[in-house]
């Protein structure tokens, strides 16, 4: 059987295998990441007031739920009004753990990397994950409810709103893609970066016999 026949045949089955995890342990990540998410949403939220930030269970594929209330100080014959608006976003629980899937896909399958390449690539991709993952899922959450909120009071797109629109549009997974290229990249660094043991004996050459004085 053709070598290239046998590495598309590997990528399949590792790409199945990864996507099964993802989609067996979802609930266990998803509980996990929350009170993560929590605490970072409560820091680039700041305009917003969350009421909510929980797993929604109601459909077929769980997801991340966030209720916020927005507060805008309008004109009422003169008088200024406070205005509360409710805003809601969600997020698909399995669409965040596709950082996962493809970051973990990219060391395993990429083709011509020996099994300890492999296996370092990663360990390495774990705290790229995190990092794609924080820079994700609360910002898109954000973005939407930013643009929820542009939508109701004519206001301008913000930054979260541009960063949750690139995401959307193949940003996930040209991140992904290469968050997976740098862990391999990182392993082949440490592993080219250890110390190397140099043999000092010479071929053919024999150790100097030291000469002791007569008294």
């Amino acid at each position: 059987m053709p070598k290239t026949l046998l590495r598309v045949l590997w990528a399949v089955v590792v790409y199945m295998a990864l996507s099964g995890c993802a989609l067996l342990l979802r609930e266990v990540y998803a509980s996990a990441v929350l009170p993560v998410y929590r605490w970072e949403l409560s820091w680039i939220a700041p305009d917003f007031e969350v009421q909510k930030f929980a797993i929604d269970h109601s459909d077929s594929q769980p997801k991340f739920s966030v209720i916020a209330l927005g507060r805008r100080y309008v004109q009422v014959g003169g008088q200024p009004h406070l205005l509360t608006t409710v805003y809601q976003s969600s997020f698909q629980v399995t669409s965040a753990l596709q950082h996962a899937v493809l970051l973990l896909f990219v060391p395993l399958a990429w083709p011509g990397l020996t099994l300890k390449r492999r296996l370092a690539g990663a360990i390495f991709a774990i705290p790229i994950l995190c990092a794609l993952e924080f820079a994700d899922v609360p910002w898109s959450l954000v973005g939407a409810l930013d643009a929820a909120r542009a939508s109701s009071w004519n206001g301008p797109e913000t930054l979260a709103t541009l960063w949750e629109i690139l995401l959307g549009t193949g940003g996930r997974l040209a991140l992904a893609l290469a968050g997976g290229a740098l862990a391999c990249q990182t392993s082949y660094v440490f592993e080219n970066s250890r110390p190397r043991k140099v043999n000092r004996r010479k071929s053919g050459a024999r150790p100097a016999m030291r000469k002791h004085a007569r008294m």
